[in-house]
C-alpha cells in the first residue's frame, strides 16, 4: 500500500496537462484491480483452498508477464522514436 503514493505522483508528473483525470484514472485501475483479484480469489476458494497458494502464485506470474511486456514496448518505442528521428 505505500508503492500507491509514488506511483499517483509519477503519473501526475508524466501527464501534468489533466492531473485531476489522471488521478481518477489512476485510481479507478487500482480499483479494478482489488476487484478482479477479489474475484480470482472467491473463485479459487469456491473449489478448495489448498488452490489459493496455486491461483496466487499464477496471478503474480500473469503480473510479472504484464510488466515485462511493457517494459519491452517502451523500449521498442524508444529505441523508434530516437531511430525516425535522425
Amino acid at each position: 500500500m505505500h508503492l500507491f503514493p509514488a506511483l499517483q505522483i509519477k503519473t501526475m508528473q508524466i501527464a501534468h496537462d489533466a492531473p485531476a483525470l489522471v488521478s481518477s484514472v489512476n485510481i479507478g485501475a487500482f480499483n479494478l484491480g482489488n476487484a478482479i483479484g477479489a474475484i480470482i480469489g472467491g473463485i479459487a476458494l469456491k473449489y478448495s483452498y489448498n488452490i489459493v497458494p496455486l491461483t496466487a502464485a499464477l496471478v503474480g506470474v500473469i503480473g510479472l508477464l504484464l510488466v515485462y511486456s511493457q517494459i519491452k514496448i517502451k523500449k521498442s518505442f524508444s529505441s523508434e522514436c530516437c531511430v525516425n528521428s535522425l
